[in-house]
């Protein structure tokens, strides 16, 4: 199996990170544009992996399996109610902007200083990228909790785990 993005409770300091700007109210949406990505909550990615391991091997044999949520998230709702759980809204830029705002972080980066945005983050919000579930769900069934409930289970660990409000 080929996991996408894992989100959840334990998940890399990488995302956390964008948590926790969207907590400080430091993260903006790209554009208008409905993005859709294929995540994997860590519990439904769980799940997943137990199924293949105890399904039949004639189900499994050979074949690729994305592991992901069965539904896609949109982007903006799923930063927009990470952006709830902290009582803030995040305000839009328009893509040509960003795009600014990215070669200004790679002239940064080049001059050894950190930025949180350059071209290659810009390019990466804006992508999209959805893959097929079919055979997953063929063998494990669709994904039990929602996109709503993980970011509500997301935002209570970090709340605890950063031992305040807002995670930062």
């Amino acid at each position: 199996g080929r996991s996408t993005t894992i989100w959840g409770p334990g998940m890399s300091e990488h995302y956390a990170g964008v948590i926790r700007m969207i907590a400080r109210g430091l993260y903006f949406h790209v554009g208008r544009r409905p993005l859709y990505k294929s995540y994997s909550y860590i519990d439904n990615l769980s799940s997943q992996l137990q199924a293949l391991a105890f399904a039949p091997a004639d189900r499994v044999h050979g074949r690729t399996f994305y592991l992901a949520d069965s539904e896609p998230i949109s982007l903006r709702n799923w930063t927009d109610a990470f952006a709830e759980e902290y009582g803030r809204t995040i305000p839009t830029i328009p893509v040509p902007i960003a795009r600014t705002l990215g070669v200004a972080g790679d002239i940064l980066s080049s001059l050894g200083r950190r930025s949180p945005i350059t071209s290659d983050r810009v390019r990466h919000v804006l992508t999209e990228y959805v893959y097929p579930t079919d055979a997953i769900n063929a063998v494990h069934g669709p994904t039990e909790i929602g996109w709503r409930e993980g970011v509500r289970q997301t935002a209570d660990w970090l709340k605890t785990r950063s031992g305040a409000r807002s995670p930062g």
